[in-house]
């Protein structure tokens, strides 16, 4: 029954797409409004109302970001529910949803002190883990298990939240290469929302690389980190295909 609704809620939302002029340049496709991420299986993670109240705390956003969010998304679900959605809502939905993804993730990875790995100097546990915790590694969600570089290199937790392995492997190798505060607004920024911006999407429980899709303007930015990530070139084109979109390529 939840997967039936999200198709259905999908499928309002590509229609949504299709019809909304003002975002017809974006190459982004708008999302279910931030609920609960729905699964079956037994990694499955349902953040709860009180888990979403906490969740919306970043130390980049303007001060009151988080109550500014919360109020956004109750006028979003509001309209949603309603029938009646917004076109100028839906690149800030877009990100808020990231956001939500990235906490679902670190949730599904045990690092569940939303405060402690938002934490400028926090230090993945995966790079100061035993290795004995292999064993551990195998729980997890697939795609979200880490990889040799992550259990090797040092490096903030929020990097491994990202849908794929090769990805987060360029991430963390690049060190102080590139700016991660820049990385973390363009996908997550929903205070900055535009329609030429960067995107990532998520269409259903994030740690599943078929659930995620990125923008043009994302891979003409941040190609870097997705060469040789075909899973996610696959799954962009996949969810490109069902509005008509042309394929994207990596770069």
């Amino acid at each position: 029954m939840r997967a039936e609704r999200r198709k259905i809620q999908n499928r309002v939302n590509q229609r949504t797409y299709r019809d909304g002029g003002a975002m017809q340049a974006s190459s982004t496709l708008p999302p279910p409004p931030p609920l609960s991420f729905s699964h079956s299986s037994d990694h499955a993670l349902y953040q709860t109302r009180e888990f979403q109240r906490d969740a919306i705390v970043c130390r980049l956003a303007p001060p009151h970001g988080g109550e500014r969010a919360r109020q956004f998304e109750l006028a979003a679900y509001r309209h949603y529910m309603q029938g009646t959605p917004q076109v100028d809502q839906l690149l800030t939905l877009v990100k808020l949803n990231v956001y939500r993804a990235l906490a679902a993730n670190l949730n599904a990875l045990g690092m569940t002190d939303i405060r402690g790995w938002m934490h400028p100097d926090a230090t993945s546990a995966f790079a100061t883990l035993q290795p004995s915790a292999a064993a551990l590694d195998r729980a997890l969600p697939k795609h979200l298990q880490p990889t040799a570089i992550q259990r090797a290199v040092p490096h903030h937790p929020w990097l491994d939240f990202f849908p794929h392995p090769r990805m987060r492997d360029r991430l963390i190798v690049a060190g102080d290469q590139f700016d991660d505060e820049e990385l973390c607004v363009d996908i997550m920024g929903f205070w900055t929302a535009g329609k030429e911006d960067p995107a990532l999407i998520v269409w259903g429980p994030p740690w599943d690389i078929a659930n995620w899709e990125m923008s043009d303007a994302f891979v003409r930015k941040w190609g870097w980190t997705v060469k040789d990530c075909p899973d996610l070139f696959r799954a962009t084109n996949t969810w490109r295909a069902l509005r008509g979109d042309k394929r994207l390529c990596s770069r």
